[in-house]
């Protein structure tokens, strides 16, 4: 999974921002069986015909650091706050 991703997720919620997109843009990156893998093909072109944009790469699927970073992700969003932020950080970037 693309750690841009879900370092961008991360900045919209410190910065009391919506963050569903990126949640939205995981799920469309699930293969039929609702995994998400580790690496996802991010171009439009491809060198290989089974690279395919917003598809997995054919790494570790499912891989559970990704799977754990989507569930960490829903429960931020619910919350409105990331999970392991401390308060002093979360203080500073809600001035």
């Amino acid at each position: 999974m693309d750690s841009f991703l879900l370092a961008n997720a991360a900045n919209e919620l410190a910065n009391s921002r919506d963050a569903h997109p990126y949640l939205e843009t995981m799920q469309k990156m699930a293969n039929a069986g609702g995994m998400l893998a580790e690496q996802i093909w991010d171009r439009q072109d491809s060198p290989r015909p089974w690279l395919k944009f917003g598809q997995g790469t054919g790494s570790a699927t499912p891989l559970a650091w990704t799977n754990v970073q989507f569930i960490r992700l829903a429960i931020a969003i619910h919350e409105g706050k990331l999970p392991e932020t401390p308060a002093v950080v979360r203080a500073h970037f809600q001035k």
